[in-house]
């Protein structure tokens, strides 16, 4: 019992430093738009266009990293599953009882 809370502790530090990892990367990412500026003239308004079409980008690639997550996550849940009924599958069988007739 406790190897199993061992474990899940583990994999809950393993989990929020990725959490963690992540924001990081994100706004990181962000950072390399550039900032709005007041959108007097044709040029100011050009560089704010251009900043939507990099936050636009910045947004698919968020999106498209969230699903890569979700994928692994189900995979990693199709495996334990897995890992699950191999272990169930390699216990002795019982045999079951018959009653003889009568």
């Amino acid at each position: 019992m406790a190897g199993r809370d061992y474990a899940h502790s583990r994999r809950m530090i393993k989990q929020a430093i990725i959490g963690v990892l992540l924001t990081l990367w994100s706004s990181a990412a962000h950072a390399a738009c550039p900032p709005a500026v007041a959108a007097d003239t044709a040029a100011q308004i050009r560089a704010n266009s251009e900043r939507l079409v990099c936050m636009q980008n910045e947004l698919v690639e968020a999106a498209r990293q969230r699903a890569l997550e979700l994928e692994l996550r189900n995979l990693r849940a199709s495996l334990e599953a897995l890992e699950l009924e191999n272990r169930l599958s390699r216990l002795k069988q019982v045999p079951v009882y018959v009653p003889p007739d009568l």
